[in-house]
């Protein structure tokens, strides 16, 4: 008898589910509707999910947010399917049949947020004829919908070419309008191509921000128009690296026809190589490895060309061509004597010195990659950064000094902090003495003058000076600081 109660509970919920245009699908009801204008007009954004029981026709998809819009001879709606149940793979022009979800709006553009995959397509190759409206014509009812515009042209527009996620000013002949291109990740073949000069027919989508209609084309086709191809880069030549520094940024190709000469390798990291002439340095950024000849240390080139580029305030040389074999060898390039105080960005690129380099005792213990180091001299303090590639120089895991040094390296610049990057192991030397001091010096600048009588007297009376070098300022060995040794380091000074 309880069995036969349950069949017949079970027949009669069946035929209300049936009766009343429902049914229940993961434990939650789904309300059926017949099309997309009944959907607009009668769908209801708390919640209720929606069945569209009539063919749909996918008129556009695109990268961002796994979007779609879907269309049918009522009316057109925006997908929104960020977390990814669509799965199945569909062509433009496909027609789905069950697409359910529920609704919401963004910036008052209504969307459906997808509950469950539709499955595959029910036709294919459909044809979507575009409505064709004027600029003045657009309402909120034309949400998603693929339209028709004639003569429309760009009002000054911000940019040469599409980029995305931007609003462009347009008009046609009934007044102005808005043509806002999707985000990046859309992924559409017109970012980053030239924008029309002249009036074009153009096949668009409609979307809405705020009380704002806007459109945007899915493609170059939507446009009427093909680009010019651009036109092959200018090639200037230019005679020095500092010449080669001083022209814009940009596409236009620059030969440097003098020599230049190779003052560090860190080839593995974005194939990159410092070069220096007498004019200036500048870092060359090869990540596309266009230089595959195997160059020495201390090499020349000639011809070496490329376009300026500025990364973080770094000025770099983008090769356009391998320059070739190497014009000369074991070339002679003396560093520039600078103390930390002198750094800048006037001198990115360059190979230094720099004397009496102190650690600061919260450094790492050992070298490793990509890392900043604190350092000071007796003029200022400074940084040590290492290049971003494991393994790549020589002195990576070796203990990091604990006296002072005399440091060889290339010059990097980060926004407006120069930094010192030394090459290889042999770029480090004991300042001073053989045995690391340099007797007077105190402020640990590489030399011996009245600033490091002030620094003497200033610690023995207790102000504690930054940096001091005690052992150079116990000039007579006697393990104290006082008034003996400021003596005899106004008697080094005055020699």
């Amino acid at each position: 008898m309880k069995n036969l109660l349950q069949a017949f509970l079970t027949l009669l919920l069946t035929i209300f589910i049936i009766h009343s245009g429902c049914t229940l699908a993961a434990g939650k009801e789904i309300v059926e509707v017949p099309d997309l204008a009944t959907l607009r007009a009668e769908g209801l954004t708390d919640g209720t999910v929606y069945q569209i029981t009539g063919e749909i026709i996918l008129t556009h998809q695109h990268g961002q947010r796994n979007q779609k819009y879907f269309q049918d001879d009522t009316g057109a709606i925006l997908v929104d399917d960020f977390g990814g149940i669509i799965t199945t793979v569909y062509e433009t022009y496909d027609g789905i049949t069950g697409l359910t979800g529920t609704l919401t709006f963004y910036m008052q553009m209504l969307q459906l947020v997808p509950v469950e995959d539709p499955g595959e397509p029910t036709s294919a190759l459909n044809l979507v004829e575009p409505l064709e409206l004027e600029l003045a014509d657009l309402t909120p009812e034309h949400q998603a919908m693929l339209i028709q515009l004639e003569g429309v042209s760009f009002v000054s527009p911000q940019h040469t070419n599409f980029q995305p996620s931007t609003s462009y000013v347009i008009e046609d002949a009934s007044g102005p309008g808005i043509l806002r291109t999707p985000h990046v990740n859309a992924g559409l073949d017109y970012f980053g191509q030239p924008i029309p000069l002249e009036p074009l027919n153009m096949i668009a989508i409609v979307g809405q921000f705020q009380s704002d209609m806007q459109i945007f084309p899915r493609s170059l086709d939507d446009m009427d128009y093909t680009p010019e191809p651009e036109p092959d880069p200018e090639l200037v030549e230019v005679p020095d690296i500092a010449a080669f520094k001083a022209v814009a940024d940009g596409p236009d190709i620059y030969r440097i026809t003098g020599e230049v000469v190779i003052t560090h390798l860190q080839r593995p990291y974005r194939n990159q190589f410092y070069i220096q002439d007498a004019s200036g340095a500048i870092l060359v950024d090869d990540e596309a490895f266009t230089i595959t000849t195997e160059y020495d240390l201390y090499d020349g080139i000639t011809g070496l060309t490329g376009n300026l580029t500025v990364f973080q305030d770094m000025m770099q040389l983008l090769p356009f061509e391998d320059p070739g074999e190497a014009f000369s060898q074991n070339n002679v390039v003396e560093p520039m004597t600078v103390t930390l105080d002198e750094l800048n960005a006037d001198l990115q690129g360059m190979l230094v010195e720099v004397l009496s380099v102190h650690f600061e005792e919260d450094n790492p213990e050992t070298w490793t990659h990509n890392t900043t180091y604190f350092i000071f001299d007796g003029t200022a303090t400074g940084e040590i950064r290492t290049p971003n590639y494991p393994d790549l120089l020589d002195y990576f895991g070796l203990p990091v000094p604990d006296t002072p040094q005399d440091i060889t390296g290339v010059l990097h610049q980060r926004y407006d902090i120069t930094r010192l990057v030394p090459r290889m192991l042999a770029d480090f030397s004991e300042a001073g003495d053989p045995d690391g001091t340099l007797p007077g010096d105190s402020n640990c600048d590489g030399m011996v003058n009245v600033l490091d009588v002030i620094t003497t007297v200033n610690y023995f009376v207790g102000m504690d000076p930054h940096p001091f070098c005690f052992d150079n300022a116990d000039v007579n060995g006697d393990g104290v600081i006082n008034i003996l040794d400021v003596i005899e380091t106004v008697d080094i000074f005055l020699e």
